[in-house]
C-alpha cells in the first residue's frame, strides 16, 4: 500500500470544511488494481494474479519485476493529493452529511480514475524490462506487458469503506 502525506498552505477558513470533509470520509478507500474474478483465457490466471508476477517478477528469475503498478502510483499520487484537496476546498460549508460524504466518494472516484489512467500510461510508455525471445515469437511483439491489451484495460478503481 503506497501512502500519500500531504502538506500544503490551507486558508484557516477552509480547514474546519477540510476537517469535516475529511471526517465524512473517515473509513472511505480508494484502491486501484486489476480485478481478482477475471480470467486470461490463454494462462487461466486471473489478471490480478497476472499483474502481480509481472509487477513483482518470478523467483526463478524467468519474469523479470516490471513494476508497472508502483511505478504508477509514484507517478500520480502529488496530482491525485491535490486533485482531493482541490475537491474537498470547493465543498459549500453548509453541506449536509450524506451530501457532504456523497461529493467525498465521488471526489475519491475522481482520484482512482485519474492514478488508474496513469498506470495504463505508464503501461504504453513502457521503459520495463524486455520480453523474452520466446515470449516475443509467441506475441509478435517485444513490448512488456501488452499482448491483447487486457491488462492495461482492466485496470480500475473501487471506492469503499475499509
Amino acid at each position: 500500500m503506497s501512502t500519500v502525506n500531504i502538506t500544503n498552505n490551507i486558508d484557516p477558513r477552509i480547514a474546519r470544511r477540510l476537517v469535516e470533509a475529511l471526517n465524512a470520509l473517515k473509513n472511505q478507500t480508494v484502491r486501484v488494481g486489476l480485478p481478482d474474478s477475471e480470467n486470461d483465457e490463454n494462462s487461466g490466471l486471473t489478471l490480478a494474479q497476472i499483474g502481480l508476477i509481472n509487477e513483482l517478477g518470478t523467483g526463478d528469475g524467468r519474469i523479470p519485476a516490471r513494476p508497472f503498478m508502483q511505478r504508477g502510483i509514484e507517478r500520480a499520487k502529488k496530482a491525485a493529493a491535490q486533485m482531493l484537496i482541490s475537491s474537498l476546498e470547493k465543498m459549500p460549508a453548509d453541506l449536509a452529511p450524506a451530501t457532504l460524504k456523497a461529493r467525498g466518494r465521488a471526489a475519491l472516484n475522481r482520484v482512482g480514475a485519474y492514478v488508474a489512467g496513469q498506470i495504463k500510461a505508464g503501461i504504453a510508455e513502457g521503459g520495463f524490462a524486455p520480453n523474452a525471445e520466446a515470449t516475443i515469437k509467441r506475441k509478435g511483439s517485444s513490448k512488456p506487458l501488452i499482448d491483447t491489451g487486457l491488462l492495461r484495460q482492466s485496470i480500475t478503481w473501487l471506492v469503499g469503506e475499509e
